[in-house]
């Protein structure tokens, strides 16, 4: 655990190493060549180059261009008129045309970042030295080439290497403030002219730094969309932390770090409806998991930090939706969609008692803390008090199949008295009972719903945060290799039943109003006989039910037991529901590797808005879409009890 937390004063940290931009950007210089390379040949390809591309396979298999067309505007073509007027000579106009095209080639050959302490770039000694606090510096390669109109077609190449220095200064409500402070253009004599265009480059750069800096502010501080369990959307809103004797965002140790604070968190939207199956993640599940250890060494690329508290309301709102288990799966299966109310009921047992159910719950959240790395759980632990279990659906119907038995016939005389003064009366009136067959299966049938009552466990449990790879099927769309992030809980999970009272007094009231009604119409001599054929019956098969009539209280006790003990996902299969609902069915959350678009159903980053843009007319520049992936190789997760890390690695 570090000495000081990284969301010390703040709620969420987010650094990025100079080294997983470099990379990012390399990367990008293979997958959109386009976009680094700019021509005006008519059929643009890389012997037209001052500088040798060479494009990942993918890039040429698509029939992407690497140089990009820019035609100049026509009135770049249009002759340089001198009409002399003013002058006393009765000179005729100068005409000067320029050739058409202008052949001409600009790469951006390299580009590197350098965050403070300099130690990536080998800086000019005409720049400051050291690089100053909170600053970063950048070196560029570009090569341009023209050509020389009347000599020959051939372009004349030339290269110059640019050094800049900026700082990221931040509003105290803004994220960005990109200005750049100094720029040096080695190679380019004499100083005067290298002055004069540097001054001009420095003054036009930092007003395009300026609206980049807006849009990246405007974009930040617009609610990110975060997927959680269930197909739960959420919107995170950030801002700016105020971070006391720090720069925000700072440039320091290799890495520029940003401080915001959570402004909002609100449910966007829900996939699915109350009552149906758990729609579970978007992507298709992996083919395997296994956890995968860091190869690459130094600090990670990328490290983001929330803060316990911050965590803990994220993460008890991830625990708020989506129904976690239901009926099992009948065979047939029930179709995929299909609502939970119309799925057949679950069954547990036989004949002679057996119990049919349509259960399922959701979570409702709890109280969510933090834990430092202990024994078996190295990468810390998230600890969940008073996890509420909300029975949305709780249906049971018991079933108790009775034997058929046969009553003989009964015959008996009344007894009766003299009454002096009354009468005779009749103390036992006559009997004649011809006999009957009772029973034969699916006889007393218990419907007990008890979803009205809206009844509530709670649970607690101990869960390791744990990242896993997935590895996808590349033959199944929507399946790709992924990072999934899930936190894995140490069982027994203890779960607390609310409906066993319930239970009881249903069944009780069920088997006596049966009983009632079967009883009620004959008289007590026929109803001993009745008792004491079924008592003889039920002893041998199912010797429990013979104490029906004298020990009620045992036999409900015994329905309950089976139903709160024994019937899967009530409550002896509830911990193992929920471990297989946390480490198999549905992860926190997903990144696909490589990353390729804000999407992970995405291909692309999406149109590339420079492809519809022509200058000069005609031309088209770089490819129709954006295809950059990128690899990551590492991501990994730790607790403490101050905050959440995740830290990552970009892929070359």
């Amino acid at each position: 655990m570090p000495s000081t937390p990284l969301t010390k004063n703040c709620d969420v940290y987010f650094a990025v190493h100079e080294n997983g931009i470099n990379d990012i950007v390399n990367r990008a210089t293979r997958f959109l060549p386009s976009f680094f390379n700019y021509t005006d040949a008519l059929s643009p390809n890389s012997s037209s180059a001052c500088v040798q591309i060479t494009p990942d396979p993918s890039v040429t298999s698509r029939g992407d261009p690497l140089l990009s067309r820019i035609l100049p505007p026509a009135s770049v073509y249009a002759p340089i008129v001198v009409p002399f007027q003013q002058s006393p000579l009765q000179l005729t106009p100068l005409s000067i045309h320029l050739p058409n095209p202008i052949g001409y080639v600009l790469q951006l050959a390299k580009m590197q970042v350098d965050f403070n302490p300099s130690n990536a770039i080998a800086l000019p000694s005409t720049t400051i030295h050291p690089l100053p606090s909170q600053n970063l510096a950048l070196h560029a390669k570009v090569a341009a080439g023209l050509s020389c109109p009347g000599s020959s077609d051939k372009i004349e190449c030339f290269s110059l290497d640019v050094y800049s220095e900026f700082a990221l200064k931040g509003a105290s409500n803004q994220f960005l403030g990109m200005k750049m402070n100094a720029l040096e253009i080695v190679g380019l004599k004499p100083d005067g002219l290298s002055d004069i265009i540097e001054c001009y480059t420095e003054y036009m750069a930092n007003q395009v730094f300026s609206w980049l800096s807006l849009q990246v502010n405007n974009l930040v501080s617009s609610p990110l969309p975060i997927a959680a369990l269930g197909g739960v959307v959420k919107e995170v809103q950030v801002s700016p932390a105020t971070v006391p004797n720090q720069s925000n965002p700072a440039v320091e140790g290799d890495q520029m770090k940003l401080f915001m604070n959570v402004a909002s968190l609100q449910l966007n939207n829900v996939v699915g409806q109350s009552g149906t199956s758990q729609p579970g993640p978007s992507l298709k599940p992996p083919v395997s998991k296994a956890q995968r250890g860091r190869t690459g060494t130094g600090p990670s690329d990328l490290t983001l930090a929330i803060a316990s508290g911050t965590f803990g309301k994220l993460f008890n709102d991830v625990l708020s939706g989506g129904t976690i288990f239901e009926v099992p799966a009948p065979v047939p299966p029930v179709p995929p969609g299909q609502p939970f109310a119309t799925q057949p009921w679950g069954q547990y047992g036989s004949s002679p008692i057996y119990v049919q159910y349509k259960v399922g719950a959701s979570l409702a959240g709890g109280n969510v803390s933090l834990q430092d790395p202990a024994p078996g759980q190295p990468n810390g632990a998230i600890k969940v008090d008073n996890l509420k279990i909300l029975w949305n659906e709780l249906k049971f119907q018991v079933n108790i199949d009775l034997p058929q038995i046969t009553v003989g016939a009964i015959h008996t005389s009344a007894v009766t008295i003299d009454v002096p003064g009354i009468g005779t009366v009749t103390l036992v009136p006559a009997i004649d009972f011809p006999g009957i067959t009772l029973f034969g299966g699916g006889d007393i049938q218990i419907p007990i719903d008890l979803s009205p009552l809206n009844l509530v466990s709670e649970a607690s449990m101990s869960a390791e945060p744990v990242v896993y790879y997935g590895t996808g099927n590349p033959n199944v769309q929507n399946c790709p290799n992924r990072w999934q992030f899930y936190v894995v809980p140490e069982v027994p999970i203890f779960v607390w039943p609310v409906f066993s009272f319930n239970l009881t007094n249903a069944i009780t009231t069920g088997i006596n109003q049966f009983f009632n009604n079967i009883f009620g119409q004959y008289p007590g001599p026929v109803v001993d006989a009745i008792k004491a054929a079924l008592e003889a019956v039920l002893t041998g098969v199912f010797s429990v039910l013979s104490t029906i009539f004298s020990d009620l209280a045992s036999v409900v006790e015994s329905i309950v037991d089976m139903i709160v003990n024994d019937v899967p996902g009530v409550k002896s299969g509830l911990d193992q529901l929920l471990l297989d609902f946390f480490t198999s069915q549905a992860p926190i959350f997903e990144i696909p590797d490589p990353l390729v678009g804000p999407s992970p159903t995405s291909k692309n980053w999406g149109p590339n808005p420079l492809a519809t843009v022509s200058l000069g007319g005609g031309g088209t520049i770089g490819p129709g879409t954006i295809i950059l992936p990128i690899p990551l190789p590492f991501i990994g997760v730790t607790v403490n009890s101050n905050e959440m890390v995740l830290e990552g690695d970009i892929g070359p």
